[in-house]
């Protein structure tokens, strides 16, 4: 038992020295991965500013707020007539219809976090998600914005649609997904026909805007 002891008390400061040369590798490695994240997020940043991409929050959060403000003239008949004519592929607006779905579907994103939220069992982990999840919607319905209303070249056009048709896509598998769940079902059904409408819209801007190949 003595030499058992003496082995064991003479192992102890190895395995101190060891669990210390761990813990200080470990932290030289977050404080590296931290810079080289902090460089590459200014490196966005300053390629975001460089392109134009924060000069219309300004603009977008006014659509949040007053999402008719484009359309303070529009009768309930024009409406209807806007409705029909975009979903026969025809927009006689395209751009005031895309901003107009664009922001629906910014709030049904708002309206499904609680719902994500009940449905998740509460809980921390429901609550984070829930609020990224709203962080997210916002994220992408700027992005969507800023790419098809405020950026006029047709290959940022282009690529926000394609993005727009693969969440499209998700939005369509989630409502079969969501088929034993009401609440879920409806807002991914309503924001799969918010995803179509926009493309409606999307597709006609990007194929009124100057040359080259047209979507339709």
């Amino acid at each position: 038992l003595d030499s058992e002891s003496r082995a064991t008390r003479s192992i102890q400061p190895l395995l101190i020295t060891s669990q210390y040369e761990a813990m200080t590798d470990a932290k030289a490695k977050l404080v590296d991965y931290a810079g080289k994240a902090k460089d590459a997020t200014k490196h966005v940043s300053a390629s975001l500013q460089e392109l134009g991409y924060f000069e219309a929050l300004p603009a977008f959060n006014r659509e949040l707020v007053l999402p008719l403000k484009q359309a303070q003239t529009l009768s309930l008949k024009k409406a209807s007539k806007e409705l029909l004519q975009t979903l026969k592929g025809r927009p006689e607006d395209p751009e005031v219809g895309f901003s107009l779905w664009n922001v629906l579907g910014f709030y049904l994103s708002v309206i499904g976090a609680p719902i994500a939220f009940a449905t998740g069992g509460g809980g921390l982990v429901s609550t984070i998600s829930s609020a990224s999840s709203i962080v997210v919607g916002y994220l992408v319905a700027y992005t969507l914005y800023w790419g098809v209303i405020v950026k006029k070249g047709k290959q940022y056009n282009l690529g926000m649609l394609v993005i727009l048709a693969a969440y499209g896509a998700y939005c369509a598998f989630s409502t079969f997904y969501s088929i034993f769940n009401v609440p879920a079902l409806v807002v991914f059904a309503v924001k799969t026909l918010t995803v179509m409408m926009m493309l409606i819209n999307g597709v006609k801007l990007f194929s009124d805007r100057g040359s080259g190949v047209s979507l339709i």
